[in-house]
């Protein structure tokens, strides 16, 4: 069975950096795609580094680490079936909540939806079993948010509270700071495995 899925992708241009392996070559950003295997699945990921022009080393900075762990998580995504971080920002912007706010309301904590809409951390199971619920229905929200809000009020009620909260109180009012997403193609080839080794470039996990 074949899988296949298409990206933008975001090209960066580096400044003339000097290799650290020789010292004398200027350093060019360079990507190329690789085939690996996760979970029973073959696919091809874009992978970034730079080349030294002079000694031909091929070297990976940090953000082309982080770009390149972001592009293998969505590999990972798309053969768990588990909603990529676009899809993920679409139906929370649709909802009407800041990143921080669907943390506290979903679960995960204040920077959880940062890291699943720019596909640095794969949410869990039952956490993508409800984010897939809720891109094919965004208005479960306000569900979700009457819930906790009843669950909250009960609570206060058995400590003998004199006033009941506000029905936002339990929803932190933060502005919103979405990180820009950088994304490149990723293909899912088959649900075959290798009948060979496969090694992932750079030790990518």
């Amino acid at each position: 069975m074949e899988l296949c899925c298409s990206f933008s992708h975001v090209t960066r241009r580096d400044s003339e950096m000097k290799c650290d392996v020789c010292g004398e070559g200027n350093l060019k950003s360079c990507s190329r795609e690789r085939r690996i295997e996760y979970g029973g699945s073959i696919g091809t990921v874009l992978l970034h580094f730079s080349s030294c022009d002079t000694c031909r080393s091929e070297i990976v900075n940090e953000e082309q680490s982080l770009l390149n762990r972001r592009n293998v998580n969505r590999f990972k995504k798309m053969v768990d079936r588990v909603p990529l971080g676009a899809q993920i920002r679409s139906m929370r912007r649709a909802a009407k909540l800041t990143q921080v706010q669907a943390g506290a309301l979903l679960g995960g904590g204040p920077v959880a939806f940062s890291k699943y809409e720019n596909d640095d951390l794969l949410p869990d199971t039952g956490m993508a079993t409800l984010l897939r619920l809720l891109i094919a229905d965004p208005s479960l929200v306000e569900r979700i948010k009457a819930q906790k809000n009843e669950m909250f009020v009960m609570t206060r009620k058995s400590l003998d509270e004199s006033s009941q909260p506000d029905s936002r109180y339990w929803i932190p009012s933060v502005a919103d700071d979405d990180d820009i997403e950088v994304v490149a193609p990723v293909v899912v080839e088959s649900q075959e495995s290798f009948s060979g080794s496969v090694s992932n470039l750079w030790e990518i996990h």
